[in-house]
């Protein structure tokens, strides 16, 4: 990271209030490059302070931050995210405030082949590549890779290469995503449920328990997403609960399915997803 100061418009702001010290940093409009991105750390001060200590330093006009992004822990409660909203809509003059939890900058560290940059810096990158309509992708070796260096990052990117989000109130019952499709006309949108396996020790009961959950859930059927392939006895566990499942797929829908991440990254989708 450039230690000059890069001259600057219209820019994003980024807050990470970690314990100890508060990283702030900024990026021009759709910026694409950490090397443009300005990132400095304010130690034993707290958010509002920080914010306003770099907007003067770094000569930022409030008025010219078009968004702020505020780095939280994975499951922050709203009433945490509102106090942080508070203090920096005071600073900046009421600018959007948006956040984003600690896993999604360090997945955006890893995607820009820097894992150790700050996490105001990857916060600023992802509102960047928001407002560009991109997003830098893996190849199956930087997956694979990924799951070696962080495998909680590699099953967020999982779920994000089937266009799905995380649901943090899902987490607890061993589900790592929500898939949602256009859905079907009898049904409404197609809700997969998404568990993510990145290395071995494949386990039938994996099947058994998100079977539970799709109808626990009522969603319209589960997905087993694996980096490598499963044993034949998982698949068995699939074909045994598809076939003694309380009820039927819907319309035609299985309620368990196993994908590969390489059928994933040749654009195979669950059965019943339309695109």
């Amino acid at each position: 990271m450039p230690s000059s100061d890069i001259v600057m418009t219209k820019c994003y702001l980024a807050v990470d209030p970690a314990e100890g010290a508060t990283t702030v940093a900024t990026g021009r409009e759709k910026v694409a490059d950490l090397d443009d991105i300005t990132v400095r750390e304010y130690r034993g001060t707290g958010v509002e302070e920080a914010v306003r200590q770099f907007l003067g330093e770094k000569a930022v006009d409030p008025a010219d931050v078009l968004c702020a992004v505020v780095v939280v822990e994975p499951g922050a409660t709203h009433d945490a995210k509102k106090v942080l909203e508070e203090h920096l809509q005071t600073a900046l003059e009421h600018a959007p405030v948006v956040f984003i939890d600690r896993v999604e900058t360090s997945l955006r560290c890893h995607l820009a082949g820097a894992p150790t940059a700050a996490a105001s810096a990857a916060a600023v990158l992802t509102v960047g590549d928001s407002h560009r309509g991109e997003r830098p992708e893996l190849d199956l070796r930087a997956a694979e890779a990924l799951y070696a260096a962080d495998p909680v990052c590699f099953e967020r990117w999982a779920v994000y290469r089937l266009d799905g989000m995380v649901d943090h109130h899902l987490v607890d019952q061993e589900i790592d995503g929500v898939v949602c499709y256009p859905g079907w006309s009898t049904w409404g949108p197609d809700r997969f449920l998404v568990i993510v396996k990145g290395g071995d020790g494949h386990h039938p009961r994996m099947i058994s328990d998100l079977a539970a959950g799709v109808e626990a859930l009522d969603a319209t059927g589960g997905l087993l997403l694996c980096l490598t392939p499963p044993p034949p006895e998982v698949y068995k566990a699939a074909e045994r609960a598809n076939a003694t499942a309380r009820r039927a797929g819907r319309d035609g829908v299985p309620l368990v399915q196993i994908l590969w991440i390489p059928e994933v990254l040749n654009g195979t989708r669950p059965v019943g997803a339309r695109q």
